[in-house]
């Protein structure tokens, strides 16, 4: 009987959002959506839902995130807008510091690298990376003990193993040379891990501190940091489900693609089934992470130069009259680009 009562919740609750979303019909999301539901019922242990980057996938996880970082245009044209506000910022500077929070397997810090390369000016290039992941930190030390020959600027690397929130331990100024002349502070797709307002606040208190010449995120453009489970739940369905039909219109292998929608599974369930306490997928607004800056003193950092020749099939851009650049799919918006100044 209760296994029955569970069943009919899961069936109400889904109604609710195939209703309000009626063209999202993507079977992969709507069975990922049965199971998040599901799973807000069962009994999770801790175990469970902080290792939920480690299920047995078919692809496995690492190569999810290379799969992202390569081959998914919404990250990497992201990502392209930010290399060309950086490198139009920092054409007269010679010696530059770039803090990457949540540098991964150094695939974007790679690409700016190169990018900084064709700037002749820039003499010295300081690299503080941080990553919650022992593994990407060690990756991303051989990634750049490889390159670092190939670069005509000196380069000096500091590497932790820290989360975010952590880095005020690490007294980044004091790694910061007296001849810096432009702070780049970066963080792709880690600030929403970030699970309190009250650590997010004291985050951006300690970069504004840090006067950065440039600081920039890329975010998901959705709500998920709202304690309204049934509101929560819709902008899951709305998010997911438009993610996953533009997922379907890009040139992968059907493996492929079922890979990318498992990695973005994992964050859907975090959303749907793990206790409050326990979840790290917090996604926010643009509009929010805009506001956290600004109430800081940080100035935004218009980008609509550097993305207008931006173009992803299937995808809106927009980035006149507001504060960040929004891609939207369906009338969906999906990832915010964000930029602040000193």
């Amino acid at each position: 009987m209760e296994h029955r009562n569970i069943e009919n919740d899961v069936h109400d609750l889904m109604q609710i959002c195939i209703n309000k979303f009626d063209s999202l019909t993507d079977g992969d999301l709507i069975e990922e959506f049965r199971k998040s539901l599901t799973g807000r019922y069962e009994n999770l242990t801790k175990e469970v839902y902080e290792n939920t980057y480690l299920k047995n996938l078919e692809i496995p996880q690492i190569q999810l995130f290379d799969i992202l970082a390569n081959r998914f245009p919404l990250v990497i044209e992201a990502q392209n807008i930010i290399g060309r506000a950086l490198i139009e910022s920092i054409k007269e500077k010679k010696n530059i510091t770039i803090l990457d929070l949540g540098i991964g397997r150094c695939i974007q810090v790679e690409r700016l690298l190169h990018l900084i390369n064709n700037v002749p000016n820039i003499q010295s290039v300081t690299l503080i990376g941080v990553d919650i992941s022992a593994d990407s930190i060690a990756f991303s030390g051989k990634v750049l003990e490889e390159i670092q020959n190939k670069l005509h600027f000196k380069m000096e690397i500091h590497l932790f193993n820290k989360t975010v929130e952590d880095i005020e331990d690490l007294r980044i100024q004091s790694l910061i040379p007296l001849s810096n002349d432009f702070l780049f502070v970066n963080a792709s797709l880690t600030l929403h891990h970030i699970q309190s307002k009250n650590d997010r606040l004291r985050l951006f208190k300690l970069v504004s501190l840090l006067k950065p010449d440039l600081f920039t995120l890329i975010e998901p453009n959705t709500d998920f940091f709202n304690t309204n489970f049934e509101q929560r739940m819709v902008n899951a369905f709305e998010h997911f489900g438009s993610l996953f039909s533009f997922i379907n219109t890009l040139p992968l292998l059907t493996k492929e693609k079922k890979g990318l929608k498992s990695f973005f599974s994992n964050e859907l369930f975090d959303a749907l089934a793990i206790p409050e306490d326990g979840r790290y997928e917090k996604y926010d607004l643009s509009e929010n992470w805009v506001s956290l800056g600004t109430n800081l003193g940080l100035k935004v950092f218009k980008l609509d130069s550097f993305s207008d020749q931006t173009y992803i099939p299937g995808i809106e851009i927009e980035n006149k009259s507001i504060d960040y650049v929004n891609f939207k799919v369906n009338n969906s918006n999906l990832l915010g680009v964000i930029a602040f100044s000193s």
